[in-house]
């Protein structure tokens, strides 16, 4: 969610419309800058990556 929220942030930043509520790629040509959106989505996906990461990292070491 933290990822999620991150790419919401940066859509609202750069004022990058996006008219569906929902939809995922699908809605793709209704966006204002399709690229920079799809940038935006990646980096809060890189970001969510990262943190599951650390977490699986501190929970093993937790678990043994």
């Amino acid at each position: 969610m933290f990822g999620s929220s991150i790419s919401a942030v940066l859509t609202y930043l750069m004022r990058i419309q996006v008219p569906a509520p929902h939809g995922g790629f699908l809605i793709l040509p209704l966006v204002s800058n399709p690229i920079l959106w799809v940038v935006d989505i990646l980096v809060g996906s890189v970001i969510s990556g990262v943190i599951y990461g650390l977490y699986r990292g501190k929970r093993k070491k937790i678990d043994n």
